[in-house]
């Protein structure tokens, strides 16, 4: 499967160019913040609102980014076209916290009226650790993007950091999104291309599983697993590690919360072919057909002799919007509230310093006439 993938502003970027540096992907990173953007080392850049940003970046106003966005769509889409030729598919990654990353529902609106091909989106969700105007911006920006793409990937920085602090966290964080999605985009005509022994599944396969909100999760088997498979002892069940995998991958997957209330899943059993068999997938397949509550589940092996380990990926679509989205837009919501609060008394201190102008100026005007009244009386 061929994907065009855009990276947008500071944190999209970051995720982008690892597909770029690792990987033989195609696509563009956009920013307003020109010290960010060269950071990265590829050849598609492009910096938006230059004219009016001078390359300093919007320090999370998402009204501008928006504004900025709309009137750049045009270069953005004429870059696109320049280099995205026979693509199957169109990813946006970016956070939904930031002003350029979460006005990504303007850039995904153009996409779907520029292109037929789906347009997917990764959106990293704000993390508690972050600015809180990023919380105030998440309920607008999902909504947006939401409305905006054929598929939603929110990706959840707390749940992914473990115990860690998330600034020492993002490069583990970022190289689990490569691989999930990098193990994804190998399913189809894709994986032909880069000289693979092929695959049961095909790029529509995926099209067809992909719709609404999403999640992916990637699990490898540990090295005494496969040393017992490939000295054929007679006590390993390959069914059994195949499903152990799974329960794994869903565990891990890229927004927590489990797959219970998903309509639609992909499984796939990833690995050379000493690992594999076709019987692989069929247990992978029939658990997680048990555990979502739709009934539309495909499944199949992937053959990649590169990769060192039995693997199994999960791709669940249609999600039940997750406990922990629900969670941010509350806390979003709170945000809002108290900035409009703070907005209000702001708005009262400067009336009240007003007032407390006019006032002085009142008892001044006040003494001059009475000195003059004085005056008057004097004579």
């Amino acid at each position: 499967m061929k994907p065009l993938i855009l990276g947008l502003g500071r944190a999209g970027c970051r995720i982008a160019s690892m597909f770029f540096a690792k990987g033989n992907f195609t696509g563009v990173l956009l920013d307003t913040d020109r010290s960010e953007l060269h950071h990265h080392r590829h050849k598609y850049l492009l910096l938006l609102g230059e004219a009016l940003l001078d390359g300093n970046g919007l320090g999370k106003n998402l009204g501008l980014g928006r504004e900025v966005i709309e009137g750049e769509t045009h270069r953005i889409v004429e870059r696109l076209d320049s280099i995205g030729k026979g693509v199957d598919c169109y990813l946006v990654i970016s956070g939904l916290g930031g002003g350029t990353g979460g006005a990504a529902g303007v850039l995904l609106k153009e996409l779907k009226r520029s292109y037929t091909e789906p347009v997917y989106y990764a959106g990293v969700l704000p993390s508690r650790e972050d600015h809180p105007a990023a919380m105030s911006n998440f309920g607008e920006s999902f909504k947006e993007a939401w409305m905006n793409c054929d598929a939603l990937f929110p990706i959840d920085n707390d749940s992914l950091k473990g115990k860690q602090r998330l600034r020492g966290a993002y490069a583990g964080i970022n190289e689990r999104i490569y691989e999930c999605f990098s193990t994804l985009f190998e399913i189809g005509e894709y994986g032909y291309r880069r000289g693979n022994d092929g695959s049961v599944l095909s790029t529509r396969d995926v099209i067809n599983t992909l719709s609404g909100l999403s999640a992916l999760g990637l699990a490898a088997s540990d090295p005494r697993t496969l040393t017992m498979i490939e000295s054929g002892e007679t006590g390993i069940d390959k069914p059994e590690v195949v499903v152990s995998l799974t329960k794994k991958a869903v565990d891990s997957l890229l927004l927590s919360g489990g797959i219970e209330g998903s309509q639609k899943a992909l499984v796939v059993v990833v690995g050379p072919k000493k690992y594999l068999d076709f019987l692989g997938s069929i247990p992978a397949r029939l658990w997680v057909e048990k555990n979502i509550s739709g009934i539309e589940v495909r499944g199949g092996d992937l053959l990649l002799h590169r990769r060192p380990s039995l693997e199994v990926m999960v791709l669940v679509s249609e999600m039940k919007k997750s406990m922990r989205i629900q969670q941010l837009y509350q806390i979003g919501k709170t945000q809002l509230d108290k900035d409009a609060f703070a907005g209000r008394l702001a708005s009262t201190f400067e009336r009240l310093d007003s007032l407390k102008k006019k006032v002085r100026e009142v008892e001044e005007e006040f003494r001059d006439f009475y000195d003059a009244l004085k005056g008057l009386k004097e004579k």
